[in-house]
């Protein structure tokens, strides 16, 4: 009994021993200085003082079909007349007369 009580008691002074040097290493690095690597040189660089702007995209006029009324005999025939550019699909809606 008494081998095994003395293993007991020397695993918790090793223990205690190990959180002791523990703490006091992470008690003494608070005290160390901090060291930052030096910063490059920073070389400038010549940049035109005017800049030119991008040419300019031709602009494509696509003619406009008539309107024509949908309903089911015609809607797989009919044409795409205009395409646009859509940021937000929530914002779409319909036109005022599309109930007709």
């Amino acid at each position: 009994m008494s081998a095994s009580l003395w293993k007991v008691k020397m695993k918790i002074k090793k223990t205690v021993l190990i959180i002791a040097l523990t703490l006091t290493l992470l008690l003494t690095s608070c005290d160390l200085p901090e060291v930052t690597p030096p910063t490059p040189e920073i070389i400038p660089t010549n940049t035109p003082a005017i800049q030119v702007p991008p040419a300019a995209t031709e602009t494509v006029n696509v003619p406009i079909g008539s309107p024509v009324q949908i309903n089911a005999g015609n809607a797989a025939s009919l044409a795409l007349s205009h395409k646009a550019a859509l940021s937000n699909v929530q914002s779409i809606s319909w036109a005022s007369n599309a109930a007709a």
